[in-house]
């Protein structure tokens, strides 16, 4: 399957308007984090710790919530096999997304089995039968940073055969400009607290204590002794 039919893949199953949204529901789920994550309800590095998570909860559970608005489009939350942590999976016709922060453009998210298990059941085979095209291709969309008053990132990124990179990726927020807005609320950067210099005073010169002497009697020869 070369990039190309990746491509038409995506643009097939996501129709124009998901694809807007998709950015409409990320940019709201930063100014949300903005909003609530604010002295004096938390410090300044509690804030920035806490903002991450809520992005990524807000956006999962408004990612789902989109889905169920299309015909065709199907969306799920599922515990990964260690079952400690969910994940949302979207379903459209032979495309599936999740959806993972990175840092950086370049940058793959951090390792989880499940995205392992989902690109080897979906389009990894693709490239060594290309006329399975009708089969299920997996993709990730991939936004961030977290840390970032409005996300810069918005791909979805197609891994390559070994999974350790990607093949194709789609900018969406190049492909659909003025969606992602400036926020609405001036996110508070995370800053550390100056430590504290401990000034040493002067070293203090201890006198020492007088020692009281005994002043014992003169004692006066007497003659002829």
């Amino acid at each position: 399957m070369s990039f190309s039919q990746l491509e038409q893949v995506f643009h097939e199953n996501i129709e124009h308007n998901f694809q807007i949204n998709m950015l409409h529901e990320l940019n709201e789920a930063y100014e949300e984090a903005a909003d609530y994550c604010r002295p004096p309800k938390y410090g300044l590095n509690e804030a920035a710790d806490l903002r991450g998570h809520l992005i990524r909860a807000s956006f999962e559970t408004k990612f789902r919530k989109l889905a169920s608005e299309y015909s065709g489009i199907k969306a799920e939350s599922r515990l990964n096999s260690q079952k400690s942590y969910h994940h949302t999976v979207v379903k459209a016709g032979q495309l599936f997304l999740t959806a993972s922060s990175v840092n950086k453009k370049g940058d793959k998210p951090r390792y989880a089995e499940f995205r392992n298990e989902y690109a080897t059941n979906g389009q990894l085979h693709l490239f060594e039968d290309a006329s399975c095209v009708d089969e299920e291709v997996y993709a990730i969309f991939r936004y961030g940073p977290l840390k970032a008053q409005t996300p810069s990132i918005a791909t979805i990124s197609f891994l390559n055969k070994e999974g350790s990179g990607f093949i194709e990726n789609i900018d969406l927020i190049a492909l659909h400009p003025g969606i992602i807005q400036a926020p609405k609320h001036d996110v508070v950067e995370v800053q550390e607290e100056p430590i504290p210099k401990i000034i040493c005073s002067p070293e203090e010169i201890i006198q020492q204590p007088r020692t009281l002497g005994l002043r014992l009697p003169r004692i006066t020869r007497k003659e002829g002794s």
